[in-house]
């Protein structure tokens, strides 16, 4: 596993002009895991990278591209007898063209489960939403959210690179507008 790292440094404001419409809260990420997953081995901080799978349109232009790079990190690692549990938190989306714009979303849940798809199958797990706020400065609050994610009965959690998994955006989502100028699809 790659050791997350933490980096300091502005990052560039974009202003309004630049933007597109935004990708609005609830919208569905179909996602694919880059990196492997084992819940017996993995530690707080570790960090998890997927794709997107296709593209993601509003208002008739592709705001996030299939192929996207979607970061996030492992946190509350739980490890015991009767399973491993950990919290997966993505929180940033990489353009093509190398932008960065962080993200709030969870991993869609059904009936408190994770659907996992598999070599085309479906693998479920155990999930439940989190929600953690921070100040950043007073005019501005962030939102965390993650999800929890464990094993049934002991059994390992293991997620393996090719997974497929939904995510759900928690707050709209600003992208910069591509440097083509954006790709209508109708």
């Amino acid at each position: 596993m790659i050791p997350f790292q933490v980096c300091f440094g502005a990052l560039p404001v974009l202003s309004a002009e630049t933007l597109l419409d935004p990708v609005p809260t609830g919208t569905k990420l179909p996602i694919v895991l880059i990196d492997r997953i084992d819940g017996g081995n993995v530690k707080d901080g570790e960090r998890v990278r997927a794709f997107v799978r296709s593209d993601i349109l509003v208002n008739g232009k592709v705001q996030i591209s299939a192929k996207d790079l979607i970061t996030g990190d492992i946190a509350h690692v739980q490890h015991s007898a009767t399973g491993d549990k950990f919290a997966l938190n993505f929180h940033t989306l990489t353009l093509s063209d190398g932008r960065v714009v962080r993200m709030s979303s969870t991993l869609v849940l059904r009936t408190g489960r994770v659907r996992v798809r598999r070599d085309g199958n479906e693998i479920w797990f155990s999930g439940k939403e989190s929600f953690v706020k921070s100040v950043v400065d007073p005019d501005h609050i962030q939102t965390s959210a993650s999800t929890l994610v464990s094993g049934s009965s002991g059994a390992p959690l293991l997620l393996k690179a090719g997974d497929e998994m939904t995510l759900e955006l928690f707050e709209d989502l600003y992208c910069p507008e591509r440097a083509a100028a954006a790709i209508d699809r109708k």
